[in-house]
């Protein structure tokens, strides 16, 4: 059987889905990891996975949910929690790697480990007709102009990024779009804006209902 690790933003839209994804595989004999915050543990463990914990415990992102301050908070977010999840990583040593599409932290293990990737997109693929939170946008540059401080905290985080850890092939803004070779996405293809314009890398494989709690 092989070893699934999972990692993910610790937000309740983009664990929550994937439980019960993590309990089947469970279920099927693998062993599978996830990387989580204490918030989240209790409901893993019911999985059947074993919790790994980032460094620093629940960390909030920065300032009031808008396009810019998404952007900071991943990319500042990444460039602390990488060190200790690469180490947990590689005494796990994964087979796959599956992550959320904004957790950009996983897809660089990945890279950096060698190891297949898979991206979650717990509700719609993005696309023009679905546009990404972190896409290209006037909103984003509204933003962008009245928090430069926030635009100073991205940049500074992208380069810390870079300079210590494989980059290549994260988009340069639209951090909540982090693509791999095998994109789930959890709504069917009848119900996907724009659906024809996603290749066969994307598996619209609908929504993932697990057992209800007694």
């Amino acid at each position: 059987m092989s070893t699934i690790a999972f990692l993910n933003v610790a937000m309740h839209g983009h664990i929550n889905p994937t439980l019960p994804i993590a309990a089947e595989l469970v279920r099927r004999g693998h062993s599978v990891t996830y990387h989580t915050t204490p918030a989240f543990a209790k409901e893993i463990e019911a999985t059947g996975a074993t919790v790994c914990l980032y460094a620093g415990g629940d960390r909030p992102f920065p300032g009031p949910p808008m396009p810019v301050t998404m952007l900071d908070g991943l990319a500042r977010t990444a460039v602390g929690l990488l060190p200790a999840a690469l180490a947990d990583l590689r005494r796990v040593r994964p087979d796959l790697i599956v992550h959320g599409a904004a957790c950009l932290w996983g897809a660089v293990a990945a890279r950096e480990l060698a190891v297949p990737a898979a991206a979650l997109f717990t509700t719609f693929a993005f696309n023009r007709h679905a546009p990404s939170p972190t896409g290209a946008s006037w909103e984003l540059l509204a933003s962008a102009a009245t928090r430069p401080r926030t635009v100073q905290g991205y940049v500074r985080s992208r380069w810390r990024l870079s300079r210590r850890h494989d980059t290549r092939g994260l988009p340069l803004l639209d951090l909540a779009n982090v693509r791999q070779p095998l994109n789930l996405v959890f709504t069917s293809r009848a119900f996907q804006p724009g659906a024809g314009a996603f290749g066969p890398s994307y598996r619209f494989v609908g929504p993932s209902l697990g057992a209800r709690p007694p």
